[in-house]
């Protein structure tokens, strides 16, 4: 098959900066057949951008969560031997080589025991003002101690981005286990094919209205995710918390 129309499927909900920086990668990277799989999203400026997106977008009546692609019907419709699956806030850094996928999927071909590999994570540049940096690191420098084969590092990978055999379904355990279970077998990318999880990059202070919208409707976040949003993440549990005790309706105080 072309590599360059291999189905990428991006989960979305409520996010719109992060999945434009992943979008214009991917397009100008070649990559034609992509998905957006939105949860039920409500944020207009990115329903706004939907409507003028040059892909489709399937639109969950639901949030099926970070298994929607295995949750509901979207799997069935694979017909290829690989796709992608990813969170939209995973975007390949500057100088990464638009043929990432067709690497993977060669070193796929070259390992038959391998279920998926995806983006090693790029860590040597977070911004110490986050205040979560040497937590991330010192998680994330496990995923670098076990090489497997020229520039890829043996570690699991849990919806980030990946190119995944038809057959393998499942975050960082096989389908449909979700804290424990059976691993899949992974693999991750060292230099150049690394990317960037974007919300480790955001400060506190630094909050937009589109992560203020996002944490206001959200209820469940990745732990990482949580963590790049930790102050702001857990000021909104409160105010949620108090508000359902009260019985009251959600007022804007995020704005």
């Amino acid at each position: 098959m072309n590599n360059k129309k291999i189905p990428i499927f991006i989960n979305n909900r409520n996010r719109l900066e992060y999945l434009k920086a992943l979008v214009d990668w991917l397009e100008q990277a070649g990559y034609k057949n992509i998905k957006v799989i939105d949860n039920d999203s409500s944020y207009q400026p990115l329903l706004k951008y939907y409507e003028s997106f040059g892909h489709e977008v399937i639109k969950l009546k639901k949030n099926a969560g970070h298994l929607a692609i295995w949750d509901t019907g979207v799997y069935d419709t694979i017909d290829t031997p690989y796709y992608v699956y990813t969170d939209p806030d995973i975007v390949p850094v500057e100088n990464c080589p638009s043929d990432v996928i067709e690497v993977f999927i060669k070193k796929l071909e070259q390992f038959p025991d391998i279920e998926k590999i995806g983006f090693g994570l790029k860590i040597d540049d977070l911004p110490a003002a986050s205040g979560n940096s040497k937590k991330i690191i010192k998680w994330e420098k496990q995923f670098w101690e076990k090489k497997h084969s020229d520039f890829f590092y043996e570690g699991s990978i849990d919806t980030t981005f990946a190119v995944y055999r038809r057959a393998v379904k499942g975050g960082t355990f096989h389908y449909p286990a979700v804290k424990s279970g059976t691993r899949l077998r992974c693999l991750r990318s060292g230099e150049p094919y690394l990317a960037r999880h974007m919300p480790w990059y955001r400060c506190n202070k630094e909050f937009t209205d589109e992560d203020r919208y996002y944490l206001e409707y959200t209820e469940t976040l990745t732990h990482w995710t949580k963590e790049g949003y930790s102050i702001y993440w857990k000021l909104c549990q409160v105010v949620k918390w108090i508000l359902k005790k009260s019985k009251r309706s959600r007022p804007k105080i995020f704005k």
